[in-house]
Formats: C-alpha cells, structure tokens, sequence
C-alpha cells in the first residue's frame, strides 16, 4: 500500500512539473503584434495599383 502511495506522488508530481513547464514555455513564447499581423496580410495579397494623382486612367 506505501508502495502504491509513492507511486501515485511520483506521478503527480511528474504531471504537475511538466503542467507547470508547458503553461511557461507556451506563456513565453513571443507574440505577434497586431500591426504585424496587418502588415503580413498585405503583403500576401496582390500589389496595390495606385492611379494617377488626375484620378483617370489613360491606358
């Protein structure tokens, strides 16, 4: 009975030591900013076509 008792603490504690280091390494991990995340969707789209200052077209 002991034996299972220790057991049963050794895992517990094994679970809650690699809980403890997967709730740290997934919070340190950097995050995007937003305005980055804006600036790499533009990118993927296709290039903007700007018209001329006269607004109009001649081609």
């Amino acid at each position: 009975m002991r034996r299972a008792q220790l057991r049963l603490r050794q895992v517990a504690t094994i679970v809650a030591v690699a809980l403890f280091v997967a709730v740290a390494t997934v919070t340190g991990l950097p995050r995007p900013h937003a305005t980055e995340l804006v600036a790499r969707a533009a990118t993927q789209q296709g290039p903007i076509h700007r018209l001329p200052p006269s607004g109009r077209r001649w081609y």
